[in-house]
């Protein structure tokens, strides 16, 4: 444990130096030196199972090429899941240890992203989205290449995961990081670095300080079982927000790494100003306040998020076609077993997939109220109810990610009358019986021309990341920019 912390917070100085190295070799050379030693440091010989998958890949990328989207899938997950098993992670991770399957599970990845893109370089254009044609591999790289994108100063430690072809164009200075382009100041990248790591720190000292209250058992002790209903209900909440901030400490420090090696560098916002979000994986207030669970993906481990997206759900969806509920509910059990194979996480993925059902309905029904009623989805009292909605069915749901074991998930969701499925399927069945009424078509002209995303007929990849009558997040929105501008490079 103490080793890992470490090994984490020297990832910040180490990505402050990378940005001083002034060639390509010299920056692929040192990312994969740093990386090593940094993961070498906590998890000993442990490192070496990542060399497992990492190499398989790149052989069956440079064999195989026509088949190495799928190859690359079954060999990091099969890998993956051994590992878990052999590890017994989740029951690891419960009690507060850190060990290597943590790395193999971003490395996981990593690989599977890489693998597919350089498949989908065989693919024509019209055949590609657009995130696909701005991120597919044309040329294999070369093995110094890869074990730097592999170990990437430390990368694996907590994420985020990343594109080949966005690390490639990083160390060489391509597209975003071009110094012939406009690039910030030194100073305010600095600042921005160390308020990511001050945030860190908050987080670290708020979960440390109420996890001694707040356990995760105590909803399965004699106490909690005591008390009434609405009792039960807030400690059941409260105990996985103080979870949570244990990974907003994680990602806030990674991000921090990446901030000030530059990587994180995400172009300029309306005022000019730089961002430094592009592997922004969480925004605290966004998921504690949110009031549409559908909104969750865009501001909670928003990486994986979009790998998720970008290479099962979309890809899930046949062309020309709208996605299923059954697509997200496969999307979302995808999730659950690269965590691991414990029943905890399959049902709180399984029951995620309804909780953004549930939400996408409610966004239904508002859209179809019309014009006049435009006022509700700013109605104060109705925006809290949302809030309470969300919050509660999402850590009610989340308690299993935390519990694990199949019995102790049920004896804790029995301890509240199973309550927040029953509210997920109560909307998602009322919906069934009265489906929300179609936008007039003047309404949903004036729905899209002032912001708005008219209705939806189905679940799709928007509706995951349904905004509620609000513009999509500056993260989505702007992402085709910043790849246009390294496809322009390259």
């Amino acid at each position: 444990m103490l080793r890992f912390a470490i090994s984490f917070v020297a990832s910040v100085p180490v990505g402050f130096l990378f940005k001083f190295v002034p060639t390509v070799k010299g920056r692929h050379i040192y990312a994969i030196i740093t990386g090593f030693a940094l993961l070498y440091y906590p998890f000993g010989n442990g490192v070496l199972h990542l060399l497992v998958p990492s190499i398989l890949t790149y052989l069956v990328m440079l064999q195989v090429r026509e088949n190495s989207a799928t190859l690359s899938w079954v060999i990091n997950f099969a890998y993956l899941i051994a590992c878990h098993v052999a590890a017994s992670s989740g029951s690891k991770w419960k009690e507060g240890q850190v060990d290597f399957t943590g790395a193999m599970m971003v490395l996981a990845l990593k690989l599977i992203s890489a693998g597919v893109s350089y498949q989908d370089g065989l693919r024509k254009a019209e055949d590609l989205t657009p995130y696909q044609q701005a991120h597919k591999l044309t040329q294999m790289p070369s093995m110094l290449e890869w074990m730097s994108f592999v170990f990437a100063s430390g990368n694996l430690l907590a994420g985020p995961y990343f594109e080949l072809s966005d690390y490639l164009n990083f160390i060489q200075r391509k597209g975003p990081w071009d110094p012939k382009s406009k690039q910030p100041s030194a100073a305010k990248q600095y600042k921005a670095g160390a308020l990511r790591f001050v945030k860190a720190l908050v987080c670290l000292g708020v979960h440390f300080f109420f996890v001694q209250y707040l356990p995760v058992d105590i909803v399965l002790s004699d106490w909690y079982n005591s008390q009434g209903m609405l009792k039960k209900m807030a400690v059941m909440w409260l105990v996985v927000v103080v979870y949570r901030f244990k990974y907003y400490f994680a990602w806030a420090v990674s991000e921090a790494a990446l901030i000030f090696s530059g990587f994180c560098f995400n172009g300029y916002d309306d005022k000019g100003e730089a961002r430094w979000d592009r592997y922004a994986n969480t925004r605290i207030r966004k998921v504690e306040f949110g009031t549409s669970a559908s909104e969750l993906p865009q501001h909670w481990n928003t990486c994986t998020g979009s790998f998720l997206r970008r290479y099962v759900y979309e890809r899930l969806t046949p062309k020309g076609k709208k996605a299923t509920f059954k697509t997200l509910l496969m999307t979302q059990l995808v999730s659950g077993i690269w965590h691991g194979l414990f029943a905890g996480y399959a049902l709180f993925f399984a029951s995620s997939a309804f909780l953004f059902e549930s939400s996408k309905v409610i966004y239904r029904y508002e859209q179809g109220l019309g014009k006049r009623w435009d006022f509700l989805r700013t109605f104060p009292p109705l925006l809290f109810i949302k809030f309470l909605y969300t919050g509660f069915v999402l850590n009610y749901s989340a308690i299993a990610f935390l519990l694990l074991d199949f019995s102790l998930s049920m004896k804790a969701w029995r301890s509240v009358h199973f309550l927040g499925h029953f509210l997920m399927l109560a909307i998602i069945l009322v919906s069934m019986v009265n489906p929300p009424r179609r936008p007039r078509k003047k309404d949903a002209v004036n729905a899209s021309q002032e912001g708005t995303p008219p209705i939806k007929t189905g679940p799709t990849v928007a509706d995951i990341t349904a905004t509620n009558g609000k513009a999509p997040h500056k993260d989505e929105a702007t992402w085709t920019q910043q790849d246009a501008a390294c496809l322009k490079s390259e």
